[in-house]
């Protein structure tokens, strides 16, 4: 998977957790990304971790194989933990919260 090697920790279990349990349903989520507006909460002093906010405009997808069966437009606010690692940020921790 594409996102998996940018994930460590609990947000890649989390990942990985909601991954398995969309196959057993058989359905499955589309999110379709409208747009972001990222802050930057925290920076450590010697540069290796960040926290990030992040309002996000998406549209939700339920889909039964190809076929979406239900879609709604969605605004959600995500807090992340990214920590330095080899040569890029890996996400450590992504929840999504109630607005700031």
């Amino acid at each position: 998977m594409l996102l998996a090697k940018n994930f460590i920790g609990t947000a890649d279990d989390k990942l990985t957790a909601g991954i398995e349990a969309q196959g057993k349903t058989g359905l499955h989520q589309r999110i379709v990304d409208k747009g972001h507006r990222v802050e930057a909460a925290f920076d450590s002093p010697e540069g290796s971790a960040m926290e990030l906010h992040d309002t996000a405009q998406l549209e939700l997808q339920v889909m039964d194989g190809s076929k979406v069966i239900h879609a709604e437009d969605a605004t959600v606010h995500y807090v992340a933990l990214l920590t330095a690692a080899e040569n890029s940020w890996k996400v450590r921790m992504l929840e999504a919260v109630p607005a700031f």
